[in-house]
C-alpha cells in the first residue's frame, strides 16, 4: 500500500510486529496502526521504542492463527518477516485475509520482482505454494 498525508487515515495491522519498526514507519504516514506479535517481550520493547510516535500505535499480544479482530476491520495488513514463520501458514494467511478489507491485497511490487530475479538465476525447483499467491482467493 502507498500512504499519503492527503489520503484519509487508514487502519493498518502490522502482523508479527516484533519491535515495531514497520508499524512506526506506517504510523508516521498518519495511519492508525495496530501491531500484533506472539512475544510479550518484543511487544514491550516495541511500545517503549514507539512511545513518541503519533498517532500512537496499539500493540497487542496475538496468535497468528486466531486474531481477535472482527472481519474486514483493517484497510491493509503488513508483515515484514514474521508471517513466514507461522506454524500453519495457510491458517495465518486466512486470518490476515479475514481481518483485511476486500480488494486491498497487493500481490505485485518489490518483493514479487525480487523473487522473479532469484527464480531466473536459480536452479532450485519452484516451491509447492508461493506466498505471492495469497492474493488468489482460491
Amino acid at each position: 500500500m502507498i500512504y499519503s498525508r492527503t489520503m484519509p487515515p487508514q487502519r493498518i495491522l502490522d502482523f508479527a510486529t516484533g519491535t515495531g519498526w514497520s508499524a512506526r514507519n506506517v504510523a508516521r504516514s498518519g495511519a492508525t496502526v495496530t501491531g500484533v506479535d506472539i512475544s510479550p517481550e518484543l511487544l514491550a520493547a516495541a511500545a517503549d521504542i514507539s512511545a513518541h510516535i503519533r498517532p500512537s500505535i496499539e500493540f497487542r499480544l496475538a496468535d497468528a492463527e486466531q486474531l481477535a479482530f472482527d472481519d474486514c476491520v483493517f484497510d491493509g495488513v503488513i508483515s515484514t518477516f514474521g508471517v513466514m514463520f507461522a506454524i500453519n501458514q495457510a491458517a495465518a494467511a486466512a486470518e490476515l485475509g479475514r481481518v483485511c478489507r476486500s480488494g486491498t491485497w497487493a500481490p505485485h511490487g518489490a518483493v514479487a520482482e525480487f523473487f522473479e530475479v532469484i527464480a531466473r538465476r536459480s536452479d532450485a525447483p519452484s516451491p509447492p505454494s508461493s506466498p505471492l499467491a495469497w492474493s488468489d482467493h482460491a
